[in-house]
């Protein structure tokens, strides 16, 4: 009998040395392929060493159950459904990245099933009478799985999302990449939250996600302006499409220097930069318009004048850019001023106003996609406040009561919280909000 427990013991020895061995295996796949998407074959392959792992786990729980108490069950059934939430995640991310949504969407449904299992046992351990280290090993656990359930949220949308591009449909591309941001700024708020759970290194991470996928909204919208630009020739999209590419830039810069450690964003930092010098580089004729667009964005200025540098000072006149006589063809009539863009749509500008009634509308489109897209990044009175003093601009029936609005605007803006103006400034982004309105707001 002796002997016979003896022999059992090392079995069950064996088993968790290789549950340990096959853990560390898993996660240093996964940690590759996370580090550098060009490694995402290694998706496929930390998803197939985690299922080994939770072979490893229920072999392991079967020989233990007839002996084992209430808590130990719990804490092996917690560990070994987290195990099968990361393989089925990994071959998520793997299906995602090839686009077999089909699969990667059917991987995802399973690794929710299973982190809600894993969440769950976690929990009901917490109820058991654990020693010091036990409860603060699970307790970790707990708020780390907890976290896991808004990634895979995140990923779940992200593919879709993907999904979405691969159709040609931006507009729900579009969407769900917003989604995906306010997820993912919950698991940052959650994050800084709970500092004892989690690393800084983590919360640069995630941060730095949020970056990056505001710079993924701004390529969708330029990957629709090259769509319409294709079938109507209009140099209006194409602009559209080179000025969406600018700010994409601008998020992926700001990405990096958030977490300069993932090299996938300086690779796209690049890339994005060769894609605008190449557009710009057959479109010499229209770069004074471009730049006027622009208010002159360095990022252009340095990539025009690398393409050319004589023609560059040349449209930009010692370096002041050319403005576009848009005053042409006017019209008196009682009190307004029509102006004629080269278009049938013809913009009436009230001559006792800073704004045109285009502008009006814009601010207006701004005021209403605000109030139609919740967002955790105000408080409850920025909210408020900021609907409050865009409607007293929009409202004013005299350049006096614009200008008091504008007045009043400037300074609560400067009380608004750095989410709440990050908030604001892809809003305009996406909703298109122009130059000279933007400027004015201080956006």
């Amino acid at each position: 009998m002796k002997n016979h427990k003896s022999l059992f013991s090392s079995k069950l020895d064996a088993i968790y040395k290789k549950i340990q061995e096959l853990s560390s295996e898993a996660d240093s796949l996964n940690t590759s392929a996370k580090s550098d998407f060009n490694n995402y074959h290694l998706f496929k392959l930390a998803a197939e060493k985690y299922q080994e792992l939770v072979e490893a786990y229920e072999i392991y729980l079967s020989m233990v159950k007839p002996t084992a108490n209430t808590k130990v069950l719990l804490l092996l059934k917690a560990n070994m459904y987290h195990e099968k939430y990361d393989s089925h995640a990994s071959y998520g991310e793997y299906y995602s990245l090839i686009e077999d949504f089909k699969n990667a969407t059917t991987s995802y449904d399973a690794a929710e099933e299973n982190i809600q299992k894993a969440v769950h046992y976690i929990s009901e351990s917490l109820k058991e009478d654990l020693t010091a280290e036990e409860r603060e090993c699970a307790e970790r656990d707990f708020h780390v799985w907890s976290l896991d359930l808004l990634l895979l949220k995140a990923m779940k949308i992200k593919n879709e999302s993907n999904h979405a591009i691969s159709n040609n449909n931006y507009a729900l591309a579009s969407d769900k990449t917003q989604e995906a941001i306010d997820v993912l700024q919950k698991v940052c708020q959650t994050i800084s939250a709970n500092p004892q759970y989690f690393s800084y290194g983590e919360q640069r991470r995630y941060n730095g996600h949020v970056a990056a996928l505001c710079a993924n909204l701004c390529t969708i919208n330029s990957m629709q302006s090259e769509e319409e630009y294709i079938k109507a020739h209009s140099d209006n999209t194409f602009i559209d499409a080179i000025l969406h590419s600018v700010k994409s830039y601008e998020y992926t810069v700001n990405a990096i220097k958030i977490d300069n450690f993932w090299s996938d964003y300086k690779n796209v930092r690049d890339n994005i930069f060769k894609s605008i010098a190449r557009s710009l580089s057959i479109s010499k004729e229209i770069w004074p318009i471009i730049l006027q667009r622009s208010s002159s964005n360095s990022l252009l200025t340095e990539i025009m004048s690398g393409i050319d540098s004589k023609y560059y000072k040349k449209i930009t006149n010692t370096g002041r850019t050319i403005t576009m006589n848009i005053f042409r063809n006017k019209v008196k009539t009682k009190g307004t001023v029509v102006i004629n863009n080269g278009n049938d749509n013809n913009t009436v500008v009230q001559s006792n106003t800073l704004l045109s009634s285009s502008d009006i509308d814009q601010l207006k489109n701004f005021v209403e996609y605000i109030k139609n897209t919740p967002s955790d990044t105000f408080t409850s009175e920025e909210y408020i406040n900021t609907i409050r003093n865009l409607n007293a601009i929009i409202s004013a029936n005299t350049s006096a009561e614009q200008e008091k609005g504008l007045k009043n605007w400037n300074t609560f803006k400067t009380r608004l919280s750095q989410s709440a103006l990050n908030f604001l400034s892809l809003s305009s982004d996406i909703i298109s909000v122009g130059t000279f309105i933007k400027n004015l707001l201080g956006l």
